[in-house]
C-alpha cells in the first residue's frame, strides 16, 4: 500500500487541470483520506474509489462519514468492472487523477485469502487490464496517473526492497505501460516505498 501524501496533489491538480479523482483498491481508505485531507481547500469535483472486498467496502462507508461534505462514491466491484461502471455511468469530460492500487484482493487488511490463492491474474494483478480500460474510454483527455507497487512488476532499487515472490505471483515487467502510454505520457519511476510509476501527460 502506497501513500498519496507523498505527492503534492494540489499542485498536480492545478497544473494539469484535474477535476476528478479515481482510485482502484480503496483498502482501508488510508490513501483516499489523505487525498481528502490534502485537497480539502481545493476539492476535486468527484472522488470515486473501487474496492472488491465487501467487508472493507462496508467499513469504509462508515469510516468516511466524517467526509460527507465531499462528493465521494464508493464502488464494491473488482477494479476492471468498477472502472467500466464509472465511465459508463458518468460523463467525465475533464481530466482525471488516477490512483491505481488494486491487487491481491482479500490478501491484505486481514482478508481470508493469500497471494497464492488468487489464481485469476486479472484480479491478482489487474493493472494491465485497468490501463486498457482507461485507454479505451479516455482517448481525448490528459489524465495524470499514479500507480503504486512497481515492485510487483519488476525488480529495482526500491526503498522497501524487492519483492521475493514477484516471479511467483507478480508481473514480468511493465512493457505494457509503454505500449499503451508512451505516445501520450511521460513515464517516470520512483523508488520510494515499494515503487511508483507516474504517467504525466505530454504537452
Amino acid at each position: 500500500m502506497g501513500e498519496l501524501k507523498l505527492f503534492n496533489l494540489n499542485e498536480i491538480k492545478n497544473k494539469f487541470n484535474l477535476v476528478s479523482l479515481v482510485e482502484t483498491g480503496t483498502g482501508d481508505a488510508t490513501s483516499l483520506k489523505q487525498a481528502l485531507d490534502i485537497t480539502k481547500d481545493n476539492k476535486f469535483l468527484n472522488y470515486y474509489s473501487i474496492e472488491i472486498y465487501k467487508p472493507l467496502y462496508e467499513k469504509c462507508l462508515i469510516d468516511l462519514i466524517p467526509y460527507n461534505n465531499f462528493n465521494i462514491e464508493l464502488i464494491n466491484k473488482n477494479s476492471i468492472n468498477g472502472l467500466e461502471e464509472i465511465f459508463k455511468k458518468h460523463s467525465i469530460n475533464n481530466n482525471i487523477l488516477f490512483w491505481l492500487d488494486a491487487h491481491f484482493p482479500e490478501a491484505d487488511f486481514g482478508g481470508p485469502k493469500q497471494y497464492s490463492s488468487v489464481e485469476d491474474k486479472t484480479l491478482r494483478i489487474p493493472l494491465e487490464e485497468e490501463l486498457k480500460i482507461i485507454k479505451k474510454y479516455r482517448t481525448n483527455n490528459k489524465d495524470y496517473l499514479i500507480i503504486d507497487d512497481l515492485r510487483i512488476y519488476e525488480d529495482n532499487d526500491y526503498e522497501a526492497g524487492n519483492w521475493k515472490d514477484r516471479k511467483l505471483y507478480g508481473g514480468n515487467g511493465i512493457q505494457f505501460i509503454y505500449d499503451l502510454f508512451n505516445e501520450t505520457h511521460e513515464i517516470v519511476k520512483l523508488m520510494n516505498h515499494q515503487g511508483y510509476i507516474i504517467l504525466i501527460p505530454k504537452e
